[in-house]
């Protein structure tokens, strides 16, 4: 064979090197599009409680593309112009509070009371590692009220997110869609709209619009008054 076409060792080495960081940057991606739909999921059922159209929520903005140093997801009320920003790292090593992190979180202080004009604001260390998560609470408390550290699992599919207790996504889902069979397509509809496009910013009304209009036929009621008594009572019952 001709010499020029094997691979050399460094050239092997190379190419795993390659490989791994494509697979770490997809593994990324995939944690933080579960983590804005686990938060999308959460805040509705919050506002569900509270007898909310959801369908007509223009106050509360999902958005991963703001001017911002902690940059994976930025959840905006609109009422009161507070901000949560959130980083995650689907990595014990790369989620370990650690200087460069602190740089960023100081540098998101001061784009949200400079730029933003925000006096309410909160970043968030999010860690698929429980433990690791646990150290950096109290590290990253000491330095500033406003920081916090979240522990939330990272999962290869949606279904395992699904199935996985800790996530309460089973509960969040059943608020807004009874029959537990369609879950997974409910899922699906709702990750579907926030990969259309590279950067996703919409409210949770519009993410709503745009979710109802894949489902067809719609399986989702994103009405109070819509939802059965049974799962109404359960809402009301499982409060946290």
């Amino acid at each position: 064979p001709n010499e020029s076409l094997i691979l050399t060792p460094e050239e092997t080495t190379l190419l795993d090197r390659m490989q791994i960081g494509d697979r770490s940057n997809r593994k990324g991606a995939q944690y933080e599009k579960f983590f804005a739909i686990h938060q999308f999921l959460y805040h509705t059922q919050s506002l569900l409680r509270l007898g909310f159209n959801i369908q007509q929520v223009p106050e509360i903005i999902f958005s991963n593309c703001e001017r911002a140093a902690v940059d994976d997801l930025c959840i905006i009320s609109a009422v009161d112009g507070s901000r949560k920003n959130y980083q995650l790292k689907d990595s014990p090593t790369t989620g370990k509070w650690n200087g460069a992190l602190r740089k960023r979180f100081e540098l998101q202080t001061k784009i949200d009371s400079q730029i933003h004009r925000c006096t309410s604001f909160w970043h968030t260390l999010v860690c698929s590692h429980e433990a690791v998560a646990d150290r950096n609470h109290s590290q990253m408390q000491k330095e500033d009220a406003r920081y916090h550290s979240l522990y939330y699992p990272s999962h290869t599919t949606a279904a395992e997110m699904l199935n996985d207790d800790r996530t309460c996504l089973r509960e969040f889902l059943l608020s807004v869609c009874s029959d537990v069979r369609q879950h997974h397509t409910a899922l699906t509809c709702i990750g579907a709209v926030y990969t259309e496009n590279t950067d996703f910013r919409k409210s949770l009304g519009d993410w709503w619009d745009a979710v109802i209009e894949l489902s067809k036929p719609n399986i989702f009621f994103i009405n109070q008054a819509d939802i059965p008594s049974g799962i109404r009572a359960l809402l009301y019952k499982n409060r946290f």
